[in-house]
């Protein structure tokens, strides 16, 4: 039976010389050492060989990157933890991939639970999305965010966890397009064409209300047909190189927009509108 490897240490089990498989280059117990045991804390990555270009801190230092969260005590990779069953096990002993509910991080769990039991699957969920969504990390760690996987850094104390998991919740559900999330959708659809050909889209286009100070205006979607009262915040927002609000419409050029269209749109809005109101509430100390 071989011996699970230490938390802290190489993140490699010993074999004995007949076991031991290597590749031509060498590399292949390093290589599948990191894949199964990701690059947190709690499995730290194998040292460099001798004359290499040294770890992956060195190398984002020389770039002149921000360090990334896991670098930081008491983070944690999101592809680092394995299930929580004991990690995988190749059925001739003991596993090799730290389990999550190995002895550092159930400290670490247990510290932020505050009498409760463990935070179920989607709690935890929810604290992640929350992370993902709060302002400050986000923009602490933009320029890492572009080139690696995120860290998520363990909650300070059970109260951030609880504020953070509470924000991530309404937002996946509101993301979920949940009717109860939702609300009221109060951008109602106005005018008509004179030719008959309602709701098509041609060039949509937003048309600030000066009545309102340029926060909220007119989404048309030709010269005749508009929804009312949109933010413009909503408008403008961004999930990752695209604006959803005006995409969407883009999409459908040329179409003509059924009821359901409509009503799906207004919630699109109000999603975007929620999001952005959500996402400056979260509070996360770095």
């Amino acid at each position: 039976m071989q011996p699970s490897p230490p938390l802290g240490g190489e993140g490699r089990t010993a074999q004995p010389d007949g076991e031991r498989g290597e590749s031509a280059d060498g590399g292949a117990d390093a290589n599948s050492s990191r894949i199964a045991h990701g690059s947190g804390p709690l499995s730290p990555s194998p040292s460099p060989p001798e004359g290499g270009e040294g770890s992956d801190a060195e190398i984002k230092a020389k770039a002149g990157l921000q360090p990334s969260p896991s670098t930081c005590d008491g983070e944690v990779a999101v592809g680092a933890i394995a299930a929580t069953d004991g990690g995988a096990s190749n059925g001739d002993g003991p596993s090799t991939t730290p389990s999550a509910r190995s002895p550092s991080i159930l400290s670490a769990v247990e510290g932020q639970v505050d009498g409760e039991d463990y935070p179920d699957e989607l709690r935890v969920f929810d604290y992640i999305y929350g992370v993902l969504h709060a302002p400050d990390y986000r923009a602490t760690y933009a320029q890492f965010l572009k080139i690696d996987f995120p860290r998520i850094p363990y909650p300070p104390s059970p109260e951030v966890f609880a504020h953070v998991a509470e924000k991530g919740g309404q937002l996946r559900r509101l993301h979920l397009m949940e009717d109860a999330a939702i609300g009221a959708t109060p951008y109602p659809f106005s005018g008509a064409r004179e030719d008959g050909d309602d709701n098509v889209v041609e060039k949509p286009a937003y048309v600030p209300l000066p009545q309102a100070g340029g926060e909220y205006g007119r989404v048309h979607i030709n010269p005749d047909q508009y929804f009312e009262n949109v933010p413009a915040l909503a408008w403008e927002f961004h999930i990752g190189g695209y604006q959803p609000a005006q995409k969407w419409l883009k999409d459908r050029k040329g179409r003509a927009l059924s009821f359901d269209d409509l009503v799906h749109y207004q919630k699109i809005i109000k999603i975007l509108s929620e999001t952005d109101r959500i996402m400056r509430e979260i509070i996360l100390p770095l």
